[in-house]
Formats: structure tokens, sequence, C-alpha cells
């Protein structure tokens, strides 16, 4: 049988990975900052 402690340190460790974001979010997350500045940057030079 699995102790408590074993068990608890499982749970932490797979709650750290799912909570941690993987290649592709943090690729996401960079590109739509990336856009974001483009855009906002279009609007200021276009808007009156």
């Amino acid at each position: 049988m699995i102790s408590l402690h074993d068990w608890l340190i499982f749970a932490a460790a797979a709650l750290g990975m799912v909570l941690s974001p993987g290649p592709n979010m943090i690729y996401l997350l960079s590109r739509s900052i990336c856009h974001l500045q483009q855009s906002l940057s279009t609007c200021a030079g276009s808007c009156p």
C-alpha cells in the first residue's frame, strides 16, 4: 500500500505538471503579445 507521504509527493508533482505551461502555450502567448504591440502601434499611427 502507498503511504500518505508518497501519495502527497505524487499529488504535488502531478499538480505542478498540470499547472506549468507547455511550449505551445508559451509560443501562443509570445505571438499574442507581438501581434498586440503591432496592432496598437498601427492604430496609434492611423487613428485621429
